[in-house]
């Protein structure tokens, strides 16, 4: 169906506001439809009218007349929408809770999104949307026109803090792969009629198209469009890591240098080692998360990032302070093999947390708290007598070692015991223990003997 037959069929309805519930009626042998006050909004011209199973709180009534069906629609800010019957079937998704039209071979789809309004009346966001009839098939929120597809979003907005407002875009149906992932947070303060909204939930959609990647992302202040974050055609799929778990990307062009992309703020920085190299590497690496470490508003902030090219069994591990992206540490590995005989170089980051003591009032000034961060390296080989394994103990920035040691595997594990520190304490430290495995006896390498800060 054309896109101007829908438009004919919204703009010719009755101007009637405030209505939130419907019922039917039933008059010769026909039916009609009624307001919530029992007015009358359709003749009886209908061979059936009824409410269906996705009508979850009285926003829908079906239509039946011959073989067709039709539907009208009650929103809760605005006028009933009347669409007459000439689809062949209408029926409910509830994964994602919009309506299916099928017309012929094509289909398209009805979003109804509530609005919570306490007190207010925020008209600005429409909460029906009705798409053309011209995909091939919906799937969930997927939206697909021959080998191409596209991405019903759906999202909210925060009002004051405390009240969601439904919203929804449509991305066209002209890639060849999209992913969905949860995005990154910020704050963007939109102001409409004197009333102050902090929207929220800034997702990231991965597309593919053409051999190029791309990602998508929506600002609210833009009229919930969405937009790319990169020019098109600029890296490929090999080329460009979202890491979920920091909302940041890294770049991996070889030939140029490593990079890291933060979307809140559009930085784009070098990653550059702790001798004062720009990193440049010769071979894709698929880069995740290591592991997570604590965060405070000030001190170290340490994303730990390992990249892998499988195919060479090569490894490269970078740890990133988050907010200098300049001071990192980088290992490059030529082995890497996660098998249980083969040889594997792991690396760790050891935090320790500086804490201030609570006042009276039990509260505690954060703004001082910050932590400091080691790396152990763990080296596993294999010999004549059995595995062993080399665990050095390293400085962060400064990558020097601080202590060495060569493990049993099969009787010997080192265990980190990461002691707080406090305001009063001038550096911070670590007590190793040294556990053999047989008696599960511990002792203690360095006793009571400070690691000390940046101190070899």
């Amino acid at each position: 169906m054309k896109k101007s037959i829908i438009l004919t069929a919204i703009y010719s309805l009755l101007i009637i506001n405030n209505i939130y519930a419907q019922s039917y009626f039933k008059k010769d042998g026909k039916f009609g439809a009624l307001t919530s006050d029992g007015s009358v909004l359709t003749e009886a011209i209908y061979d059936d009218v009824y409410k269906p199973i996705f009508a979850y709180n009285n926003e829908f009534l079906v239509t039946k007349k011959s073989d067709k069906y039709g539907i009208i629609i009650f929103p809760s800010d605005t006028t009933p929408i009347i669409i007459e019957p000439q689809f062949n079937e209408i029926f409910g998704q509830d994964y994602c809770y919009i309506v299916i039209l099928k017309q012929n071979n094509k289909y398209g789809f009805i979003d109804f999104n509530k609005k919570y309004e306490p007190g207010n009346k925020l008209n600005w966001i429409k909460n029906v949307y009705i798409s053309e009839i011209k995909y091939d098939s919906i799937t969930n929120q997927y939206l697909y026109i021959g080998n191409k597809v596209g991405f019903l979003f759906k999202g909210y907005l925060i009002f004051r803090d405390y009240s969601v407002i439904r919203t929804y875009s449509v991305i066209p149906a002209i890639y060849d792969t999209i992913t969905s992932y949860i995005g990154y947070k910020k704050s963007e303060n939109i102001i409409e009629d004197n009333i102050s909204i902090k929207s929220i939930n800034y997702p990231i959609i991965k597309v593919v198209k053409d051999g190029f990647v791309n990602y998508l992302t929506v600002s609210y202040k833009g009229g919930i469009a969405f937009h790319p974050l990169f020019p098109d055609n600029t890296y490929t799929t090999d080329e460009i890591n979202y890491i979920e778990d920091t909302r940041e990307f890294i770049i991996n062009q070889i030939g140029k240098p490593l990079r890291i992309f933060q979307p809140t703020d559009s930085t784009l920085k070098t990653i550059i080692d702790e001798t004062g190299k720009t990193i440049i590497l010769d071979k894709y690496y698929l880069f995740r998360y290591k592991e997570k470490s604590m965060i405070y508003p000030n001190g170290h902030n340490v994303h730990f990032y390992i990249g892998v090219n499988d195919k060479e069994k090569k490894m490269i591990n970078v740890f990133v302070d988050a907010k200098n992206k300049y001071n990192s540490v980088v290992y490059k590995d030529t082995i890497f093999d996660d098998s249980a005989l083969g040889k594997l170089i792991d690396y760790k980051n050891i935090t320790i947390v500086k804490e201030i003591p609570s006042d009276l009032n039990g509260s505690s000034n954060v703004d001082n708290i910050h932590n400091t961060i080691f790396i152990a390296k763990n080296n596993r080989f294999k010999t004549e007598n059995g595995n062993k394994t080399e665990v050095t103990l390293l400085s962060y920035p400064e990558n020097k070692v601080i202590y060495n040691i060569t493990l049993n595997n099969e009787t010997e594990q080192l265990i980190f015991n990461k002691e707080k520190y406090y305001y009063d304490d001038n550096y911070p430290y670590i007590k190793l223990y040294l556990e053999i495995k047989k008696n599960s006896k511990s002792k203690s390498l360095l006793s009571d003997k400070k690691i000390k800060e940046k101190e070899a």
